[in-house]
């Protein structure tokens, strides 16, 4: 079993349907859960609703948007720290992990997990990201 396996081709601008990942519709369908989040979510239509005035609703969606996109940044820089460590030796392939999604808790643990109390507390916010 090799160690390294090989990237995913890159995304195609293509406007082909029958593709299954091409550039059109990533966009596309990134754009219409956002939008289905932002207009339609139960979470996002009580906060607007609970301000007493429009400016206000507007301000709480621009610090509800910039958050979400620091919330992102941090979510992506986390997956490329750990791509970036994994690079040439996949625990996967390994037999350090068994599925793929324990890469993240074991980039935790291998990395931080000299640190009292840093396995729980990520731990700890997983469950609660599992709560929303």
């Amino acid at each position: 079993m090799p160690l390294f396996t090989p990237p995913p081709p890159p995304l195609q601008p293509s406007l082909d349907p029958h593709e299954r990942h091409t550039l059109a519709n990533v966009v596309t369908m990134g754009s219409v859960l956002y939008f289905s989040v932002y207009g339609v979510s139960q979470t996002n239509l009580q906060r607007i609703c609970s301000v007493p005035s429009e400016s206000q609703a507007k301000r709480v969606l621009y610090m509800n948007i910039v958050g979400m996109i620091v919330l992102c940044g941090l979510l992506y820089f986390s997956g490329l720290c750990a791509f970036a460590t994994y690079h040439g030796c996949d625990p996967l392939t390994r037999g350090l992990i068994s599925t793929k999604d324990q890469i993240m808790p074991y980039f935790v643990m291998d990395k931080m997990g000299f640190l009292y109390g840093m396995p729980g507390l990520f731990v700890a916010t997983l469950f609660s990201g599992a709560l929303r």
